[in-house]
């Protein structure tokens, strides 16, 4: 557990590929749900969104799709993804045939928006 605030702050980092793999090892060590709630008081979860939201590499968004797919049932990550653009940026790649992360797009959706009308008022 000592080295999640590391990978909580290599997720802002300003290379790429850095931020990339701190979120695939979150998205592993998130496997062990005891850690989620470490991992969302870290800030993690506003991070990941950003790094979601602005990372044009396919990698880095399945990586970071895998992170946040294991905290969304918290409502404050759902909250966050709402107010951070998130949704939209998914809905967009979801429904692109030539998005290399459109599945796992979908995928997060289905977790940020449990029901279809959540879906609906999200977007």
């Amino acid at each position: 557990a000592g080295a999640l605030p590391l990978l909580v702050a290599l997720l802002q980092s300003t290379h790429p590929a850095t931020a990339g793999n701190a979120a695939g090892a979150l998205a592993e060590i998130l496997r062990d749900v005891r850690f989620g709630q470490c991992i969302i008081d870290l800030g993690a979860p506003m991070a990941l969104l950003a790094l979601l939201c602005c990372s044009s590499d396919d990698q880095i968004r399945i990586k970071t799709c895998g992170a946040l797919a294991s905290l969304a049932a918290d409502a404050r990550v759902r909250q966050l993804a709402l107010e951070q653009g998130a949704l939209g940026v998914l809905a967009a790649a979801a429904q692109s045939s030539g998005c290399g992360w459109a599945g796992n797009a979908r995928a997060m959706l289905r977790a940020l928006c449990p029901t279809q009308d959540d879906a609906e008022r999200a977007l």
